[in-house]
């Protein structure tokens, strides 16, 4: 071949060359793929377009936080809003939305308080009331849910508290009738045990505060064998 011709030839294929590795250096992969590791440059791009896990979507939020002195007896609940994001006729006429109790907590609710039922969505709801071991708060639905609708139940309480596990769980919801917990609450509750437990332990603060009195004994102490 003429070497005159050659060299052009040479470099526009160089030059398509250069092209097609810029256009690809731009153009990110779009199939998906797993790298394997952080910051590996692919979560940001996985997420952009999130991907659900079907079934209906029923949130449980308790107004807050809450810890409780595990001696108490009794305690009394902040509010729950139920919220119903996508219910996808889950929650239909007849059918009950539960709170329940942490499955590994032995309380139960104090059964003799009478729950309220407010909200805009309230009118969509009919009795509430306990199930027969007290663990669960059972409230009748009375018309379809739909999205977004949402209500919120109050005048909870809690007895006997020193039966529980000290330590954090969370308030259990069950709403398509196969006495599974479907969600757990948005908050936790805490159940907070007052042993000192030895040296170092950061109670002996607090607990001097309450308790100045030391009992002495007086007169005469006497052991008999």
């Amino acid at each position: 071949m003429n070497q005159h011709l050659f060299t052009p030839i040479l470099t526009v294929a160089m030059l398509l060359l250069t092209l097609s590795i810029a256009v690809c250096a731009d153009n990110e992969p779009v199939e998906p793929r797993f790298s394997g590791g952080p910051f590996d440059g692919w979560t940001y791009g996985d997420m952009e377009t999130p991907l659900g896990l079907g079934g209906a979507w029923i949130k449980l939020i308790s107004a807050d936080n809450q810890s409780f002195n595990w001696t108490n007896q009794t305690a009394s609940l902040l509010p729950f809003t139920i919220r119903t994001e996508e219910p996808q006729g889950v929650i239909s006429n007849s059918s009950l939305i539960r709170i329940g109790i942490p499955s590994l907590w032995q309380c139960r609710f104090d059964t003799t308080a009478l729950p309220v039922v407010s909200g805009a969505t309230a009118v969509k709801t009919g009795t509430a009331a306990y199930s027969a071991d007290g663990r669960w708060l059972e409230i009748t639905v009375t018309t379809d849910f739909v999205e977004d609708d949402e209500f919120t139940v109050s005048d909870l309480y809690l007895s006997n508290l020193p039966l529980c596990l000290p330590g954090t769980q969370r308030f259990e919801l069950e709403f398509d009738g196969d006495e599974i917990t479907d969600a757990f609450d948005d908050q936790t509750v805490t159940l907070v045990a007052l042993h000192t437990g030895g040296k170092g332990d950061g109670w002996a603060i607090a607990d001097t505060t309450k308790y100045l009195d030391i009992w002495r004994p007086k007169g005469t102490v006497m052991l008999l064998r």
